[in-house]
C-alpha cells in the first residue's frame, strides 16, 4: 500500500513539477508576448515618428527644391536685367558714336564747301573780275537807256492822247467860240512820229 501511495505521490509531485514548469513557460511566454506587444507598440509609435520625420523631410526637400527654383529664376532675372542693361549701354554707346561720326562728317563737308568756295573765289582772275565789272556797268547803262526810252514813249503817247481828246471835243462842237486852226487857215502841227526800233 505504501508502494502505491509512494507511486501516486511521485506522480503527483511529477505533475506538480510539470505544472510548475508549464506555469513558468506560460509566464515566460506571456512575458515574451507582453514584451513583443510593447516592442510592437513601440515600433508602431516609432514608425509613426519615422513617417512624420520622412514627411517633414519630404516637405523640407520640396521646399528646398522650390527655393532652388526661385533662386534660379531670380538668378535668370538678374542675368536678363544685366544683359538688357548691357545692351542698352551698347545701344547708347553706338548712338553716341554715330552722333560723333555725323558731327565729324558734317564738319568735314562744311570745310570742303568752304575750301571749294575759297578755291572758286581765288581762281577768278583779275581779267574775269574786270570783265564782270564791265558787264555790270554795261547792263546798268542798258537799263538806264531802256528806262529813258520808255519814258519818251510814254510822253509821246500822252501827247497823242491829248491831241486826240482835243480833236474829239472839237468834233463834238464843244469849242464853238474857238475856231480850229484848220478852219482859220493856220498851219497845223503834225504829230511827230518816230521809229521806236
Amino acid at each position: 500500500m505504501f508502494d502505491e501511495l509512494d507511486a501516486f505521490h511521485g506522480r503527483v509531485e511529477e505533475a506538480v513539477a510539470r505544472e510548475a514548469v508549464a506555469v513558468e513557460k506560460l509566464k515566460a511566454a506571456k512575458l515574451a508576448k507582453a514584451e513583443a506587444a510593447a516592442e510592437t507598440h513601440k515600433a508602431s509609435a516609432g514608425r509613426g515618428e519615422i513617417e512624420k520625420t520622412v514627411k517633414i523631410l519630404e516637405l523640407h526637400m520640396e521646399g528646398n527644391q522650390k527655393l532652388q527654383e526661385l533662386q534660379q529664376a531670380k538668378k535668370n532675372a538678374v542675368e536678363a536685367a544685366e544683359a538688357a542693361k548691357k545692351a542698352a549701354e551698347e545701344a547708347k554707346k553706338k548712338e553716341k558714336e554715330l552722333m560723333e561720326a555725323s558731327k565729324v562728317a558734317l564738319q568735314e563737308q562744311k570745310e570742303k564747301a568752304v575750301e571749294t568756295l575759297r578755291e572758286m573765289k581765288t581762281s577768278q582772275t583779275s581779267e574775269q573780275k574786270e570783265e564782270l565789272k564791265e558787264k555790270k556797268a554795261h547792263e546798268k547803262q542798258e537799263k538806264k537807256a531802256l528806262m529813258s526810252e520808255l519814258a519818251q514813249i510814254e510822253k509821246m503817247r500822252a501827247g497823242r492822247e491829248k491831241d486826240r481828246q482835243q480833236r474829239l471835243k472839237q468834233a463834238q462842237g464843244k469849242n464853238k467860240g474857238k475856231r480850229s486852226a484848220a478852219e482859220a487857215g493856220l498851219p497845223t502841227k503834225e504829230p511827230e512820229i518816230r521809229d521806236l526800233d
